[in-house]
């Protein structure tokens, strides 16, 4: 497992930034209420958007057909290891790009912002 930076604090309230990308797809089948996406993120009482930090991540291709995506976080009062984790699955070579692309820019964005700090 790879892990990720020492978490700082868990249950972080972070101000809502400017969404980089949203690729919302129907559940089974289902088609999706449709929200913006700031209404679909959990939410404190005074609006800040409640975050856990992540504790590391793990990647596995299930089967030469899709990607297994492991995520453990830590939630407040945890702070030795992780509270638990999310267990998901990419089903395809697209999707996975998809979301690689995502992260490269939101990372840019983050290193931009620290050069101009």
């Amino acid at each position: 497992m790879r892990n990720a930076s020492t978490p700082r604090g868990a249950g972080i309230l972070a101000k809502p930034g400017k969404i980089l990308n949203n690729r919302a797809q129907p559940y089974c089948g289902q088609e999706r209420e449709e929200k913006t996406v700031n209404e679909a993120w959990t939410r404190d009482e005074k609006g800040n958007i409640v975050v856990f930090p992540l504790a590391g991540y793990e990647t596995m291709v299930v089967e030469n057909q899709a990607l297994a995506l492991r995520l453990p976080f830590m939630v407040q009062g945890d702070q030795t290891s992780p509270s638990g984790s999310l267990q998901l699955i990419i089903s395809n070579a697209a999707d996975v790009r998809d979301l690689a692309q995502a992260l490269i820019a939101a990372a840019e964005q983050i290193e931009q912002a620290g050069k101009g700090a």
